[in-house]
């Protein structure tokens, strides 16, 4: 499995695992389950009943100062003293992984394809076959007010945006991944409503899922960032826990340390020069390709952990981007030691994926003033292939570097926040400086929404390449504070 596929594959699974802690705001009921006819007595009860438990699950209450927090806590899958359901369950992953791993140890593309194919057929069965094994209609109600949610999302998103798929041009459905989206949608329902016996399976096939989509050459890292982070979005709103185990009580002791942020957009870049190899290739702007041009994406996934009652805060964020250009050379052009001829189509493909790590302290100014500080490091791989008929060229480059953060954030109202912050990056021989600003609106305690946009400004020069790259984005985000 290539890095960047095996680096998606974990940030996604813990950033979901740990969704799916999430706190549901209700108050715990004694009452017999509404659909158990035995103890109901009448018939015509039961379909009314269902409903009646779906509606008052999907009520918005994790906003109200009064009430019961239930963190959803299941036991440990590695407790000492194991039941049959816990090896069943850790069978299943160890048999998952063994497939999944066996795929892509092959280095066949078709048959890294089938796993996503295969995964994706059995997804929405999985999630409706557990749900009738524990005889759970309102679950099979929400799994299906989810899946046919981010079904209906995905499909709006990929006819809108017009994305081009990695290995073929005439399809503008790259983003985001059907296949990555349905897959998240069954996992996180599964774990969300049912706990880690079943969601642990689950989510290890659908990254499984999304890496081999990625692999394939089906999908960038961004497309597949997208479906699941949009599956899991509409999961936490769409599903509760079957059970809600004893826990804290007041809500005021229930601090929602975690929070899990996504953020998508249109991006342009103003200059995109590449030279492979460096110092002797010819410098391209591939931004300066003039037609053929597909939609550039702005992705960023972050997972954040601030610790109840401090001013700490920790966070690894995933910053997926890629284009693709269509345009011709003005003269013979030397790339990574071969030479393009001028007037002939030439297609440019680049790809930046960074992770980067960030601490930060929170520094109160004032009652509507914060800043938040901190040292940040940043891992970011890059690939370009250029290719021509019977030419192409490649090239890539992975580069580590350290800096600071800063944040500054003004609150002229409740529940309103406006925002500024900027990351600096810098090693030897590359730096990256980056402005975002927006305003977020806090929807409860679970949810926040917002709008904004970026500046980025970096020159990284690796082994093989050096890339001069700026480039702007205005995003939407939307935010889920769990526990």
């Amino acid at each position: 499995m290539s890095p960047r596929a095996a680096s998606l594959l974990a940030f996604i699974a813990v950033a979901a695992l740990l969704g799916g802690c999430r706190t549901s705001l209700r108050a715990p009921t004694q009452e017999p389950a509404p659909w158990d006819l035995g103890r109901q007595g009448r018939l015509a009860q039961a379909p009314r009943a269902v409903i009646r438990d779906y509606v008052r699950d999907l009520r918005w209450t994790s906003g109200l100062p009064s009430g019961y927090a239930l963190p959803t806590r299941y036991p440990a899958l590695t407790r000492r003293t194991k039941r049959w359901d816990d090896w069943l369950s850790l069978g299943a992953s160890g048999a998952i992984l063994a497939y999944g791993f066996a795929a892509f140890g092959s280095g066949d593309p078709a048959r890294i394809e089938n796993v996503g194919h295969a995964f994706k057929k059995s997804a929405n069965g999985a999630a409706l076959g557990v749900a009738a094994l524990h005889v759970d209609p309102v679950g099979m109600l929400q799994f299906g007010t989810s899946a046919i949610t981010t079904g209906f999302a995905t499909d709006l998103l990929k006819t809108h945006v017009g994305k081009l798929r990695p290995n073929d041009r005439s399809d503008t459905t790259s983003f985001p991944s059907g296949h990555t989206a349905s897959a998240f949608a069954s996992a996180s329902f599964l774990h969300t409503r049912y706990g880690p016996k079943v969601g642990v399976p689950a989510y290890l096939a659908a990254s499984l899922t999304a890496a081999s989509r990625v692999a394939a050459g089906q999908h960038f890292m961004d497309d597949v960032l997208g479906g699941a982070s949009l599956a899991m979005m509409v999961n936490w709103l769409t599903v509760r826990p079957l059970r809600t185990p004893s826990g804290c009580r007041e809500v005021d002791c229930c601090a929602l340390g975690w929070r899990y942020e996504f953020s998508g957009g249109l991006s342009g870049a103003s200059r995109n020069q590449i030279q492979v190899p460096l110092d002797t290739g010819t410098p391209i702007d591939i931004a300066a390709f003039d037609h053929g041009n597909g939609s550039a994406v702005y992705t960023a996934a972050t997972l954040e952990w601030s610790p109840p009652g401090t001013p700490h805060q920790f966070a690894a964020r995933l910053l997926p981007y890629d284009v693709q250009e269509v345009g011709t050379f003005a003269a013979p052009t030397s790339i990574g030691g071969i030479t393009f001829p001028q007037a002939i189509d030439t297609r440019a493909r680049y790809t930046a994926n960074e992770f980067r790590l960030r601490y930060r302290r929170r520094i109160e100014l004032s009652r509507a003033f914060h800043v938040r500080v901190g040292p940040q490091v940043s891992l970011v791989h890059q690939k370009v292939d250029f290719a021509q008929p019977g030419l192409r060229a490649r090239g890539s480059t992975l580069a580590w570097q350290g800096g600071v953060h800063g944040f500054v954030g003004f609150e002229p109202w409740d529940h309103v926040l406006l925002w500024a912050e900027v990351d600096g990056l810098a090693n030897l021989d590359s730096y990256v400086a980056e402005l975002r600003a927006g305003i977020r609106i806090t929807l409860d305690r679970a949810w926040d929404v917002g709008v904004g946009g970026l500046a980025s400004r970096r020159e990284i020069r690796g082994h093989d390449f050096e890339n001069d790259f700026n480039y702007r984005a205005l995003f939407v985000s939307v935010g889920h504070s769990f526990r």
